[in-house]
């Protein structure tokens, strides 16, 4: 994997996700399928995203244990990874509550048929399935190819907007970059996916039992909607901007802390935050440079630019 590659991985998600979207969509004005259950919808999304991810990778014939990044994780950095998703949180419940300022809760607007389901059935797709799918695709394969640029903190970035624009919905697409961003640190420290599977599930487990608890109450997601005015906005601009600090250092804190309990893990945490040339010594003994390579690549601009799109056709 390169950069390149994980471009064309994620255009290649994209396009995925939409053409079997409207596959989907035909099939059902055609009477082929007359209706889907809850979890077919919930899921359907990130099947068609790792059919052709497996493909793509199986295809360029990639180190499944490195791109994947299946590594064990210690106990000690295992038991901190637990403070420092919930120090998450706060920020992804902020940035939830600054969007239905601008558009509708995709959540919230299936709730009823959401809730009308055995909650393990639904667990199982929303915080199983789709975590799953979605660290090992964008925090395994594609993180992967983006950092062989050797620019990591471009990489983490990156792939966390890509991870965004990825829903295609204004409403996910703040906290779900800042979630990304977050899982991406934790990727980079840790050297293993699992963690960011885990936390994920949390996210998602989480949101999901609060939805069945406050089932019939209005959200703050609706009172939101209903009542708001640019005091309002103001107001929710300044809460952000104070949680955002608060959970920055307290991230940090458990990164680093996180770190020092994983192997390799100090190296690779310095390794985020400086990166330079990489030099080496030719046959004759001079030390050559090499230019560290570009984390944005047509095939990623392209899709961004399409996902970009299908959000705004959304609203």
């Amino acid at each position: 994997m390169n950069p390149f590659k994980s471009g064309l991985l994620y255009l290649l998600v994209i396009i995925s996700i939409e053409i079997g979207s409207i596959g989907i969509r035909l099939m059902m004005l055609k009477g082929a399928i007359l209706s889907l259950d809850i979890e077919s919808l919930l899921g359907l999304g990130d099947f068609f995203m790792l059919v052709p991810a497996l493909i793509f990778v199986t295809a360029i014939n990639v180190d499944i244990r490195e791109t994947f990044a299946v590594h064990k994780l210690g106990l000690k950095a295992g038991l901190i990874t637990i403070p420092y998703v919930l120090m998450m949180m706060p920020m992804i419940s902020m940035l939830n509550a600054i969007s239905m300022f601008f558009t509708e809760n995709v959540v919230a607007s299936m709730e009823d048929a959401i809730v009308a389901e055995p909650f393990w059935k639904i667990f199982l797709v929303t915080a199983v399935f789709v975590p799953f799918v979605e660290e090992f695709i964008f925090r395994g394969a594609i993180y992967w190819g983006l950092r062989q640029s050797g620019r990591v903190l471009s990489a983490i970035l990156l792939q966390a907007v890509m991870f965004g624009f990825m829903h295609m919905n204004f409403n996910q697409l703040g906290y779900a970059i800042a979630a990304g961003v977050a899982f991406g640190f934790l990727r980079e420290v840790t050297g293993s996916i699992w963690p960011g599977f885990f936390g994920h599930m949390f996210v998602n487990g989480s949101s999901l039992a609060a939805l069945y608890l406050t089932a019939g109450i209005e959200s703050s997601a609706e009172v939101v909607q209903r009542h708001f005015t640019l005091v309002d906005v103001v107001d929710a601009v300044v809460h952000i901007l104070i949680v955002a600090v608060l959970t920055f250092f307290a991230e940090r804190y458990f990164l680093r802390k996180i770190a020092e309990q994983q192997t390799g893990g100090r190296g690779r945490l310095f390794k985020i935050f400086h990166h330079g040339n990489i030099f080496f010594v030719d046959d004759k003994g001079i030390v050559r440079f090499t230019k560290l390579k570009s984390t944005i690549t047509v095939p990623a601009v392209a899709a961004l630019a399409v996902a970009a799109y299908l959000s705004i056709r959304s609203l």
